[in-house]
């Protein structure tokens, strides 16, 4: 059995399916996702990737933008993809030390150095993100 192409996939991309905000993000994000659910794409995913999506959908609840019975459902086919998790604990000295020397938020900082360890794109929407992927030498599963 041939092995699976690999991306790390951020927040910013799983959102995109329940608050798109244009209808070509949509569908690429849409298509990621099938690959995903199929097992033709294998998607890495740092531990705040639940945190972040989690928030995103509070926020646009609370915001107007989707409902709670949305968000939850949309929360429920995310549990049913096959992501594979990366769990990095570190003191937060550390995360201090690789956001700045990486020039990104800390968030992004664990999406990119699992991209980089893993030498696999990120699939991101986040322009933050993306920024700091091209300095740092990441690829982008899409260019934004």
């Amino acid at each position: 059995m041939a092995t699976a192409a690999a991306v790390v996939f951020d927040a910013s991309a799983e959102l995109e399916v329940l608050l798109p905000d244009t209808a070509a993000r949509f569908a690429l994000a849409v298509d990621l996702l099938e690959q995903i659910g199929s097992n033709k794409l294998l998607a890495h995913v740092p531990l705040i990737f639940f945190n972040e999506v989690a928030a995103g959908c509070a926020r646009e609840v609370r915001g107007g933008r989707t409902t709670q019975a949305d968000a939850k459902a949309f929360l429920g086919r995310l549990g049913a993809l096959p992501l594979s998790l990366s769990v990095e604990i570190h003191p937060a000295a550390d995360w201090f030390d690789r956001a700045i020397k990486m020039s990104c938020q800390v968030a992004h900082s664990a999406y990119l150095t699992l991209a980089l360890d893993l030498r696999v794109p990120i699939a991101t929407f986040d322009g933050g993100l993306a920024t700091a992927a091209k300095s740092n030498k990441a690829r982008l599963y899409w260019p934004i």
